[in-house]
């Protein structure tokens, strides 16, 4: 096999492909990426048997072949060459320096490859491509297509709720339901929970329930951070499969029971508001200052027909700041809740106003959009002891 590429074109392919290697994994091959060639592209791969990232990038090809470099120790070269040089070029008369982009060239011989870029020299060694475990391909399958940005905001609204307890393995991914024209993302972790609904532009038919693994949204995510193109979402009773311009993520569904997350939300309330986002988001971030130098990080929250004062105590420090509400309804409430789970239910939400329903002081409060954008976001409160 023998090709060579842009630097810059190499690098952002790595990039994407990287983040499936494990480097608690010491498995031989798959501490590897696989590089094949065909007429005019490299399409590369690596995977950790849970989860599996290709991409793809052009390139010249002068022999068509395959190989599996050592991943970390090749991306981190790779990712060192600078993408361009300064040559000096005659332009009007005059001599001037123009950045000119660098390209490498790469070469594989049996169980050796050579990487040459300017005057940089890379020899390798490699394993057989044959011996690279296979990309497993979903069956009896669900596909659909949609926008990049819908993907963006299911993953967006529901993955920081998403559980890191290993002894729950079944929390440490996300709930994807589709049925009824409807797709469901939701996720928790015993203190918060999050879910975001979008509408398909057809019914897929048969119903779909999966869990994917939080790994596999993160990697998704990073890739439509850089894509505006369409999503290929294929999806069985196994593996799910996103396919993003020239990206193609592969990942073994979690397996187990998802918590009824239908019975948290709460269907009735007592206390009722709705607030400015802005407004509430920069009052509770300055309360933040103070929690954060208290152990148990709390805020204050107390509802009344004056408006919501929101106060903090950490040691012999302490805030109070009251901000007017758009809408009060029902009984005055006090209410206490880890500042964390309320500023990054806040960070996610774009709609210019949100609601909050409550209960009681020891219910789970109920937060969503102002603008009915599809969003539920529950957070459980600390009780405090006077």
């Amino acid at each position: 096999m023998k090709f060579t590429c842009s630097v810059q074109d190499l690098k952002e392919a790595l990039a994407i492909v990287v983040k499936a290697l494990n480097s608690n994994m010491k498995v031989g091959i798959l501490e590897g990426i696989l590089i094949e060639t065909d007429s005019q592209r490299i399409r590369m791969r690596a995977t950790d048997q849970a989860i599996s990232i290709n991409s793809e990038c052009a390139a010249n090809i002068s022999a068509i072949g395959g190989t599996v470099v050592p991943g970390k120790l090749f991306h981190e070269m790779i990712n060192s060459l600078p993408v361009s040089r300064l040559e000096e070029q005659e332009k009007d008369g005059e001599t001037v320096a123009v950045a000119v982009p660098n390209e490498l060239s790469f070469a594989a011989d049996g169980g050796k490859v050579a990487v040459r870029c300017n005057r940089t020299r890379l020899n390798l060694s490699a394993w057989d491509a044959d011996k690279f475990p296979q990309t497993p391909a979903p069956n009896e399958k669900t596909e659909i297509e949609l926008p990049a940005a819908r993907v963006r905001e299911l993953i967006q609204r529901t993955s920081f709720s998403i559980s890191g307890d290993e002894a729950r393995p079944v929390l440490t991914g996300a709930l994807l339901e589709i049925e009824g024209g409807v797709m469901r993302m939701v996720a928790l972790d015993g203190f918060r929970l999050a879910m975001h609904e979008t509408r398909l532009d057809a019914d897929t038919g048969k119903p779909v329930k999966v869990i994917i693994p939080k790994k596999a949204l993160d990697e998704l995510s990073r890739v439509l951070a850089q894509e505006d193109a369409d999503v290929g979402v294929v999806l069985d009773s196994k593996y799910a499969a996103f396919t993003v311009g020239e990206s193609h993520i592969v990942t073994r569904l979690l397996e187990g029971e998802f918590m009824n997350f239908r019975q948290i939300i709460p269907s009735s309330s007592v206390t009722y508001a709705t607030a400015d986002k802005k407004t509430l988001q920069e009052v509770i971030q300055r309360a933040a200052v103070v929690s954060r130098h208290s152990q148990n990080n709390l805020i204050s929250f107390s509802f009344d027909e004056d408006g919501l004062t929101v106060t903090s105590n950490a040691e012999q420090n302490d805030i109070e700041e009251t901000m007017n509400l758009n809408v009060f309804s029902g009984k005055p409430l006090k209410i206490a809740f880890n500042v964390q789970y309320i500023i990054e239910v806040l960070r996610v939400i774009d709609s210019q106003t949100v609601d909050l329903s409550f209960q009681s002081s020891f219910n789970p409060c109920l937060i969503t959009p102002g603008d009915g954008s599809g969003s539920k976001f529950i957070v459980l409160p600390v009780r405090v002891y006077q």
